[in-house]
């Protein structure tokens, strides 16, 4: 397992090769879905090699929602990573029991509706996991230079990161919006509701998390307004 997820991570970081990425998807969110002590790695994987994504968005690496709406297939894959993890019970367990006459007879049981809280609490831990991790490298850079923890020749390389994953994530934001509320991608609320959560927490807030926090709270509300 650990080398298929090994295998399928990298694709997503290369321009061109969609026909992969969609295959690397469906084998990446089955490898989550079952192995829950690989999740965080994969995540982290994921997280450490986000400033190579493709800088500008085409069919090759897209995936596309309407005639005129296209979302990258990373933003696609955390979709469905997140999805993997919520679990669904049977629509019902059989019974056996035996009549006056001695022979089994077929009872419709409860459903286990743990099963599914259990597995949405999951996915929230993972959601949370994803977006802390995704925000941290957003400060993380500015941070450094702030506190005087680098030198002047590192200032332009860290602000330059700062600002590759500041933009990578109103992107990300941008693409989850565009995905709520459709039928076919229901965890978009979860993860908008996650990261709500996660901004109101945020009592340290640097300059650049105050400017990234006020440019997800515009969007979000900009999005609402239509």
């Amino acid at each position: 397992m650990i080398q298929f997820s090994s295998l399928t991570t990298p694709p997503f970081f290369v321009d061109g090769i969609a026909e992969i990425q969609v295959v690397a998807i469906k084998l990446l969110s089955t490898i989550f879905s079952k192995s829950a002590f690989l999740r965080k790695n994969i995540i982290f994987d994921l997280l450490n090699s986000l400033h190579r994504l493709p800088s500008s968005k085409n069919p090759k690496n897209c995936y596309r929602l309407s005639s005129n709406e296209y979302i990258s297939n990373f933003t696609i894959l955390i979709l469905q990573l997140v999805q993997s993890v919520v679990k669904l019970p049977p629509l019902y367990k059989k019974s056996h029991a035996v009549d006056e006459g001695g022979e089994g007879t077929e009872e419709l049981g409860p459903v286990d509706d743990k099963v599914v809280l259990d597995s949405y609490e999951e996915a929230k831990m993972m959601t949370a996991y994803f977006l802390t991790g995704f925000l941290s490298r957003c400060s993380l850079y500015l941070s450094l230079a702030i506190q005087r923890e680098v030198i002047d020749n590192n200032f332009c390389r860290c602000t330059k990161a700062e600002e590759i994953y500041k933009r990578l994530f109103v992107q990300f934001l941008q693409e989850l919006l565009c995905t709520l509320y459709r039928p076919e991608w229901p965890v978009s609320e979860l993860l908008i509701t996650v990261l709500g959560s996660i901004l109101v927490k945020v009592s340290d807030l640097t300059s650049l998390r105050l400017i990234l926090k006020d440019k997800i709270i515009h969007l979000v509300y900009a999005h609402e307004r239509r």
